[in-house]
């Protein structure tokens, strides 16, 4: 775990940023931390009156000597932006300002506190997530310890705990309960055979929490005698590979590689196709093997996929629900194919910041807002007046059509889609649903569209506070010359697509860069990156 608490200078604790991640660094740094996390989660508690606040030991997809810490919120959603300099102000003051820092910060007057932990499965977590609990048990609130969970069964446990989803009886307020109901309500709309020649599904499990989940879906699917539609079969498990290295959501999606770890028979089985976790199952990808190469089914086609699902059976349930908006949210680094391949399905896109928190709240502008970010994170987000008319009409007893039968699909996806959070597992689940329902291979489904070729790079540069980008980060507000000679340089390139934009912690500029070819891709990227050290003060020598 790291020095022993006796000998941290508690003075002089690490300075520590809460971002899109909470707090994430090597493990030793977070022992103070934890402690100022816990009381900070009671403190939330009280703000909300006494509703539950949630604590989440992980790192995610980082190194095994990493860990972190998310906070969150009543709902089940992120802890809101406000509170993220007040979690920075608690956990990085010094020992003899914590009273003082602690009065500053509180707001809520209630009596009672209850903060809810969960924690992944590093080494160091339980250790860590104890000091969590210590810090909230100091300030009198009231702990449950859920354990070892996903990300995303941290957040349906508060969100369930709170009052604001149903809760099926079950461990973990029903978590893999309810999303088997809503899976096999969804397949039970499908005029199809429910057997499947493809059912079996490898989850690479990125030797972490992931598997624990895989196993608790794939019981309930036997149980339910769904395991001739969908077999889930999980590798990587906790203890055969260690935790994100060479596996993983992270490894497969940013090094275009296969998991490592699996066998043949895993790897290249007709009609097999396998997926993989992060480290704490909010990411998910998928992949298979082409007739030569092995093809990687990334966020973007996930969304992509699901949003014309839903924008079909929108239509078809307008005479029913009349016409709720429907949008997917990407970022600056969604592939310019995925957005040209939706516009021209007439599905709405728009673009936020880089960030899950970001994009979650520009999703929640429409009635139905999907989100996935190219990396797996991501969710469809149903609102509430909505899920409870989806409901309602389900419910009622009518003769059968094409409106009545859309609106069941509608509101099974809103019971299978996470409302706080990326889930893997749930995504998973309706993934296979929607594939199972369109009788559609993961070769269809990976053929949607033809991904343009793009090219990541950086710059170093001696202040990247030159640099303003827009809201949505696609375009920089200063330098002016810059954005035009970046424009230029895009349009030289059939297909071209540019922007740059500051790193968030050290004074480095990312690039990025698509076209129609490989060839002129990586041209661009290059070009681009010699315009940022020729007008925003590159260092080093020229590109």
């Amino acid at each position: 775990m790291g020095p022993a608490l006796s000998k941290i200078d508690r003075e002089h604790p690490p300075q520590l940023a809460y971002g899109t991640a909470g707090f994430r660094c090597d493990a030793t740094q977070l022992v103070i931390a934890m402690e100022r996390v816990g009381m900070l989660a009671a403190l939330r508690s009280r703000d909300r009156d006494g509703l539950k606040i949630g604590v989440m030991v992980t790192a995610s997809h980082n190194p095994h000597r990493d860990n972190g810490v998310k906070i969150v919120d009543p709902t089940g959603a992120m802890l809101a932006q406000a509170w993220e300099s007040k979690a920075e102000k608690v956990a990085c003051c010094p020992e003899s300002q914590l009273l003082e820092t602690l009065a500053s910060v509180a707001e809520g007057e209630a009596a009672s506190a209850s903060v809810v932990i969960g924690r992944d499965t590093r080494a160091h977590s339980r250790a860590l997530s104890q000091r969590v609990r210590a810090g909230a048990e100091a300030l009198g609130a009231r702990v449950e310890d859920v354990g070892v969970v996903t990300t995303p069964q941290l957040h349906h446990c508060v969100r369930a705990a709170n009052g604001f989803s149903p809760v099926v009886k079950g461990p973990l307020y029903g978590y893999a309960d309810a999303l088997v109901d809503a899976f096999e309500a969804l397949l039970k709309t499908s005029p199809h055979k429910t057997g499947r020649p493809d059912s079996t599904v490898v989850v690479d499990c990125a030797g972490g929490v992931g598997a624990f989940g895989i196993h608790q879906l794939r019981r309930r699917l036997e149980e339910r005698g769904l395991a001739s539609v969908l077999s889930l079969r999980a590798a990587n498990i906790v203890r055969e590979a260690p935790l994100n290295h060479q596996c993983g959501a992270e490894h497969v999606q940013k090094q275009r590689l296969p998991p490592k770890n699996l066998s043949r028979r895993d790897l290249g089985a007709p009609n097999l196709r396998g997926c993989s976790v992060d480290g704490d199952a909010d990411r998910l990808v998928y992949w298979f093997h082409g007739l030569s190469n092995f093809e990687i089914v990334d966020g973007d086609k996930i969304a992509s996929l699901l949003a014309v699902f839903i924008a079909r059976e929108l239509a078809a349930a307008q005479p029913l629900i009349g016409t709720p908006s429907l949008g997917v949210v990407q970022t600056a680094y969604a592939n310019g194919a995925a957005a040209a391949f939706l516009r021209e399905r007439r599905v709405e896109v728009a673009f936020a910041k880089t960030g899950v928190k970001y994009v979650h709240h520009a999703a929640e502008a429409f009635d139905v807002g999907v989100y996935f970010e190219a990396n797996g994170h991501g969710t469809v987000l149903v609102k509430e007046a909505l899920r409870a008319r989806l409901a309602q009409l389900d419910s009622e007893p009518g003769t059968g059509g094409r409106a009545r039968l859309a609106v069941s699909r509608l509101h099974a996806v809103a019971r299978l889609a996470n409302q706080s959070v990326g889930d893997a597992l749930a995504d998973l689940l309706l993934v296979e649903a929607v594939l199972c329902l369109q009788q559609k291979s993961i070769a269809a489904w990976g053929a949607l569209y033809d991904e343009l070729p793009s090219r990541q790079l950086k710059q170093r540069v001696a202040s990247r506070a030159l640099l303003e980008p827009n809201a949505t980060e696609t375009r920089l507000v200063a330098p002016a010359a810059l954005q035009a000679k970046i424009d230029a340089l895009a349009a030289s390139h059939k297909s071209g697509r540019a922007f740059v934009r500051p790193s968030g912690t050290e004074d480095v500029v990312r690039v990025y860069a698509e076209a129609a070819t490989r060839r002129d891709a990586d041209a661009l990227a290059l070009e681009v990156r010699r315009a940022v050290f020729d007008l925003a003060g590159g260092l080093g020598e020229r590109p």
